[in-house]
This record gives C-alpha cells, sequence and structure tokens, in this order.
C-alpha cells in the first residue's frame, strides 16, 4: 500500500490547485492537417519558415499552452484526491488493527489452551522442551511466554535437569545482561528434581581465560556430583587452530577425584590435539565414578602412550568408543585394563604412531561379555606382521556377534595388516556371530568359508577384500549338500554386502565375470534358502589422475547398468518368480572414506553412537 504523501507537499499542491485559472475551451479549432501540409516542404531541410508559417504556429501554440495546463492542474486534482483516499484507507486499517487486537483479546480469554490444567501443560512443555539454552524451545525461553507457562515450566523438574552450553561468547541473560556460568547453572538445576541426576554438554570453542575458566569450574564442581552424563567437546576455530591439545578442557581435567560420582556416561572429544603433544597432564578427575559404564573418547594418542594418563575406572566400563588415532602400545593398554567390556570401537589403531617396537603379550586375553568389537587397523608401522598374528590370536571373544575388521587401505604402500585367520578369535567352537564386517583384510578364501560356516546365525555379511571379487563369490558360491553343510550361514542372512575397487576389475569383461559370479552365486542360494532382504555390490573408483576421472566414470556407469541388467535378469527367473523379493542395487563410490561409511567405521564420535552398522 502506498503511504500518504506528507502533509507539506500537500499543502503545496493544496494551493497551486486554489490558483488554478479557468480558460474558455471554446476556441478556434486547431490548424491541424492543414499546418502539417503547410511545414511538410520545410521537413528534412535547412530553409526558414515564412512569415505565414511561423504566424500560423505561434497562434496555434498559444492555444495549445493553456490546454496543457489544464491537463497538469487535472493531473494535480487526482493526485490530490487519491492522497485523501489513502489516507483513509490508513485510518481504516489502524482501526480494523484496534479491533482486530480486541477480537484476539476475547478468543485468547475464550481459547481452550488458557483451560488446560498445570500437569498438561507441563507435559506439553516437557516433550517440547530443548536443553540447548541457545534453542527457542528452551526452558529459559518457555518460562518467558506467559505467567502461566513460567509457572508451568518451573513445576517441571524434568526440564531443568539436562544443559547444552556452546562456550564460544559469553552467555546473555533474557534482559541482555553478561550470565555468569555459576549463575547459570545454578538457575538452571536449581529447578531440577533434587533426587534425578543432571547432565551437561559443553561445547567449548576457544581457550577460556583465567577467569572464567575458574567460573565454569566453580560452577560445575557445585554440580558435579550429581551429573550422570557429561559430554565436553573441544573444537578448532581460526581463533584456537594452533591450540596445544586439551587447553580448552584442561579446566575440568583439573578437577579433583570424585568430582563425578554419579557419572555413568561421559563423552571428551577434542578435535585440537596434534600428534606431537607429549606434554600432557594426568587426569584424574574422572578415576573414582564407581558408577561409569559408557566412555566415548577422542583424545592425543599420547594420553594412552606409553602409560595411560587419562584415570578411569577401566575395569568396569561396559562401552567403550575410541575416535580419532591411537597407537598399537596405547591400544594394548586400554585393552589390558578393559576386560568386562560389552561393545569396543576402536576407530584407528594406526601402527605408525609406535616409535619403538614392545613386546607384545603373549598369554590368551580373555572378554567374557563382549558382543560388539570393532576395529580398524592403519598401516604396518614397525611389526612383524607374524608377531601382530600371533597376538591377536591371543584374544578371546566367546560372546561375540557383531565384528568388525578392518585394514588400513593405503594406496601409496605394498604393506598392510595381514590377519590370515579369524579361528583365533574364539575358544575351541566359534562366537555366535550375527554381523560380520571384513574391510581390506588379508583372509584366505578357505578360511572364510570356515568361520561362515560355523555361524549359523549369521544376519549380516559386509565384505570389502583384496581377493577379486569373482573369486570371492565363487569361493563363496553355495552347494547343496544331503545335510546342508554347506551354506548353513545364509538360512538367516537378512544383508550381503560386496564391495571391491577397480583395479580389481580392470575391465568390462572383469565386471562381466562378477556379474555372472554373483548370478550364481544367487542361483545356489535359492536353491537352499530363502535370498537376503538386501544386496549390495559397491565398487571404490580408485583414479590418480582427476583428467581421466569423468572419462572412467562415465564407462563405469554404463558397466555397472549393464551388470545390474544381468543380475536383475536372474533375480527375475530365479528369485522373483519363488516370491522373494529382495532389494538389490549396484553402486559406485569414489573415495575410500566413503567406503568407511557404507562399511560401519565412519569417525563419528560426536554423535550418539550407536552399534548398527550403516547400509
Amino acid at each position: 500500500m502506498c503511504p500518504p504523501l506528507p502533509e507539506h507537499v500537500v499543502q503545496a499542491a493544496q494551493e497551486l490547485h486554489d490558483k488554478r485559472p479557468y480558460t474558455n475551451m471554446e476556441t478556434s479549432p486547431l490548424l491541424g492537417d492543414s499546418l502539417a501540409s503547410l511545414i511538410e516542404p520545410f521537413n528534412r531541410t535547412n530553409h526558414s519558415l515564412g512569415s505565414n508559417e511561423v504566424s500560423l504556429l505561434k497562434s496555434d501554440l498559444d492555444q495549445l499552452t493553456p490546454e496543457l495546463l489544464e491537463l497538469d492542474y487535472d493531473v494535480l486534482s487526482i493526485q490530490l484526491e487519491i492522497d485523501r483516499l489513502v489516507k483513509r484507507l490508513h485510518d481504516i486499517g489502524k482501526t480494523r488493527l484496534a479491533k482486530q487486537k480486541e477480537v484476539d483479546d476475547r478468543q485468547y480469554w475464550l481459547s481452550s489452551v488458557r483451560l488446560l490444567p498445570l500437569d498438561i501443560l507441563m507435559q506439553i512443555i516437557y516433550y517440547a522442551a530443548s536443553d540447548d539454552l541457545q534453542s527457542k524451545s528452551s526452558p529459559f525461553k518457555l518460562s518467558n511466554v506467559c505467567i502461566s507457562w513460567r509457572r508451568a515450566a518451573l513445576a517441571c523438574p524434568n526440564i531443568w535437569n539436562r544443559i547444552t552450553l556452546d562456550l564460544w561468547s559469553p552467555q546473555s541473560s533474557s534482559s541482555g545482561d553478561k550470565l555468569d556460568l555459576t549463575t547459570l547453572l545454578a538457575f538452571w538445576y536449581g529447578h531440577a528434581r533434587e533426587s534425578s541426576t543432571l547432565s551437561l554438554n559443553a561445547s567449548i570453542r576457544t581457550q577460556l581465560e583465567a577467569e572464567a575458566a575458574h567460573d565454569m569450574i566453580t560452577a560445575v564442581e557445585r554440580w558435579g556430583s550429581r551429573m550422570s552424563h557429561l559430554t565436553l567437546t573441544a573444537y578448532k576455530s581460526q581463533e584456537n587452530y594452533d591450540l596445544q591439545s586439551l587447553k580448552s578442557l584442561k579446566p575440568f581435567f583439573e578437577m579433583s577425584p570424585g568430582s563425578f560420582s554419579q557419572l555413568q556416561r561421559l563423552r571428551l572429544v577434542d578435535y585440537t590435539h596434534k600428534y606431537g603433544d607429549k606434554d600432557l597432564p594426568t587426569v584424574t578427575a574422572f578415576d573414582h565414578s564407581p558408577l561409569l559404564l559408557d566412555v566415548v573418547l577422542r583424545l592425543p594418542p599420547a594420553l594412552f602412550d606409553p602409560n595411560i594418563r587419562l584415570l578411569l575406572p577401566f575395569s568396569q566400563i561396559r562401552s567403550l568408543t575410541l575416535g580419532g588415532d591411537i597407537s598399537l602400545r596405547g591400544w594394548v593398554n586400554v585393552l589390558l585394563e578393559c576386560r568386562n567390556l560389552v561393545s569396543a570401537v576402536f576407530y584407528r589403531v594406526n601402527l605408525l604412531l609406535d616409535e619403538i617396537v614392545f613386546p607384545l603379550p603373549n598369554t590368551p586375553i580373555t572378554f567374557p561379555d563382549l558382543e560388539a568389537f570393532h576395529v580398524n587397523f592403519m598401516d604396518g608401522g614397525l611389526w612383524n606382521p607374524r608377531e601382530f598374528n600371533e597376538f591377536l590370536s591371543n584374544i578371546h571373544l566367546p560372546a561375540l556377534q557383531n565384528l568388525n575388521f578392518q585394514g588400513n587401505w593405503n594406496r601409496y604402500a605394498s604393506h598392510r595388516i595381514p590377519v590370515t585367520s579369524l579361528s583365533t578369535f574364539s575358544i575351541g567352537d566359534y562366537p555366535p556371530l550375527r554381523r560380520l564386517t571384513l574391510a581390506n583384510v588379508d583372509i584366505r578364501a578357505n578360511d572364510l568359508v570356515v568361520i561362515l560356516n560355523a555361524s549359523p546365525l549369521l544376519e549380516k555379511l559386509a565384505l570389502y577384500l583384496r581377493l577379486p571379487p569373482k573369486f570371492v563369490l565363487e569361493s563363496l558360491t553355495l552347494r547343496t549338500t544331503s545335510n546342508n553343510a554347506d551354506g548353513a550361514w545364509a538360512k538367516n542372512l537378512e544383508v550381503f554386502m560386496l564391495g571391491f575397487h577397480t583395479p580389481s576389475v580392470e575391465h568390462n569383461s572383469d565386471l562381466d565375470d562378477v556379474a555372472a559370479a554373483f548370478s550364481n552365486f544367487l542361483i545356489s542360494w535359492v536353491s537352499i534358502s530363502d535370498v537376503p532382504q538386501e544386496l549390495l555390490l559397491r565398487s571404490c573408483l580408485v583414479l590418480y589422475d582427476d583428467s581421466t576421472r569423468y572419462e572412467s566414470r562415465k564407462k563405469l556407469n554404463a558397466t555397472h547398468e549393464r551388470v545390474r541388467d544381468l543380475v536383475n535378469a536372474v533375480l527375475e527367473r530365479e528369485v522373483f518368480s519363488k516370491g522373494m523379493n529382495p532389494k538389490f542395487s549396484v553402486d559406485i563410490v569414489e573415495r575410500y572414506g566413503n567406503m568407511f561409511k557404507y562399511f560401519g567405521m565412519a569417525d563419528t564420535t560426536l554423535q550418539d553412537l550407536s552399534l548398527e552398522d550403516e547400509d
């Protein structure tokens, strides 16, 4: 809507309009066509007009000028009328807004929300509230909606026992005043139920000044004895990119032992550390936490090598996740301390971090309760493969159900971690495996078949081996026997994924062989069991010359389409016709890191980690 004209403009226009001279428009007719015919000969020439033509033009101009002025006054008159209507429209709009407010006020008094009982409103706030202080649905913001909401929020203790802080800039109260952490946590946790445990999730993006660090420790120490969940994450930024390890987390680590006596879950993630960091403190703040069962760490390797300087009640921990890198010595140190694990995830055991060769344990190490074991070994370093395998043969996992075992796929090195057999991961009988993922593992096909035939409960199998995919599929092709001993592992299988990299299939004929081997594999499968719900073939495109990437991928895409068509034809003939309807896909992955994601070993320690593999 156009705004009305300024008052002084309207006043000046009105005065001009009032001085309008009213002329008699009944004058002699204009010359029009006759004048045009008179001056036509002079067009496009430099000839001067004659006195007769000049006289006629002046007479015509004297008649046109007042008419033009009259039209200008008409325009001014209409503009003044428009301005009057715009002002009236604005006045009506203001009146309507006032009436709308009156209607809204009355509807508010009659709305059913105002009539909600306090316990119902508390339930709504409970499900709507966020533990993030900066969120629009934080208890701070919800309690400022109105008196009723504030009363309900303060009467709902379950929304005040967990808080997420971003210690990047000073926290502020609703009035805009700087709010120190002691006051903040006192207000927040002060409304929590006294009998309930507390949760703190702090993201630290800068090195805290001494005063701020002291304030934080004072605040946390007051409530530390009631905390059951603690997450501390230190990020790199432009300001602290070269920050020495643990500077951001140091105030927490300097707290005295026993500060977190109720702690059950601990997350310590530091993205600022470097491999060369050596001068690290001994951390005792979490040592006396008798309830601590679940731990996720991403910290400098030097905290675990040559000795563990992060003191935790390792013997009681049931779930342990180590992100980032850890040396072999550090990994062995942790393993020897954690004998009661149910779940263990080690994203990168980097053997290149070991500066010297140390004696590996040569006695059996048994983990009687360990059900999920994920480990990724990076490079070979100084270690002799035989000695390393002998150490692995001493790891006994009788209860193992989920094994994700990976070695480094280093395209610049010819060596890797050879694990010649996984039969060493059990005592006598094989463990009750339900999920098996092997990637970049140097395992013999015969050993793999032996392990599979001893795993009749297997539900998911994911393989990404150095062996040519055709050879792997031919080795796994099931054979119908009288006692169905071969292929027993396939009876409960729900997901089968086979990964390979392009050097294993250098020509189109190689992929045709893969399709034929996969088809034979399916045909033999159908003869003794239902096929899995998901069948996946994933190839990793390995190209060192980016100039050929587009053409190579284009050719590979066409080849993959042919593979998909060949396998789908077999599925249509052998599987779909029998009432089974599995999901089948053929994909190309361009980076090793993406293959790690597919095989469930992406470093995602920031998230609440699940033992469910990513498909």
